[in-house]
């Protein structure tokens, strides 16, 4: 099942504007699901094969930089319909821009904090599999429009 999404990280839904700048372009969610554990569920998002050694550790680095950079590692998992999608995804380069992500060194690499995301088309349906996992259930409903 494809499920389109986007998913405010711990940093996005701390910022209000996140939100507005999405609502003003379109990207209205039709539903909103409460995710307890980002740090957890992003280092099953960005598992890729093969599994090296390496690239375990930079995922065990990730999630330990973000349980110590947050308090309260919730998300928000926004339920898209395609149009709310393709609209994210138009303006996807710009709020990268204007909320550039938080980098903390590891070894000799930089890893980049976001605030939120939005996953590539093709990696949709593979995503959605592994958060329908994760979901603890909703946490409120957008209002109608």
């Amino acid at each position: 099942m494809r499920q389109p999404f986007l998913l405010l990280t711990p940093l996005g839904r701390l910022d209000p504007k996140i939100a507005r700048t999405f609502d003003d372009h379109g990207v209205t969610p039709r539903e909103v699901r409460h995710l307890a554990d980002y740090p957890g569920t992003a280092t099953k998002l960005y598992a890729r094969k093969p599994r090296t050694e390496e690239r375990a550790r930079v995922q065990q680095a990730y999630e330990d930089v973000w349980r110590r950079r947050v308090a309260d590692v919730s998300a928000e998992l926004w339920l898209l319909d395609d149009a709310a999608f393709e609209a994210a995804w138009r303006i996807k380069p710009r709020l990268r821009l204007e909320w550039p992500a938080e980098t903390i060194t590891f070894e000799s690499r930089e890893l980049l904090l976001r605030t939120f995301h939005l996953p590539d088309r093709p990696d949709v349906e593979r995503e959605w599999a592994l958060l329908s996992r994760c979901i603890t259930g909703v946490r409120h409903q957008p209002a109608q429009r």
